[in-house]
């Protein structure tokens, strides 16, 4: 959520860091149908991941659980305010 949590970064940047991140962690290919989704609300940011994962057993589909990271999005001020 850290890309998406920074002064002036939009949804897009979370999206992108985090598939980033998905694509380095998936080298083996075992997540099937990852997908991301920020959302932001009240000055806070929620980037949530979930997907698949390979079936190894014909008839067993696997799903992982969403993972979430929320965090507030920065906000510069000026002394006093």
């Amino acid at each position: 959520d850290r890309a998406a949590r920074l002064f002036q970064a939009t949804d897009a940047d979370g999206t992108t860091r985090a598939n980033q991140a998905l694509q380095a962690l998936n080298a083996g290919g075992i997540l099937t149908s990852p997908q991301v989704n920020v959302t932001r609300a009240g000055g806070n940011v929620t980037v949530t991941v979930a997907g698949g994962v390979v079936s190894l057993l014909p008839g067993v589909h696997l799903t992982i659980r969403p993972q979430v990271s929320e965090g507030p999005v920065e906000v510069f001020k000026r002394p006093g305010q």
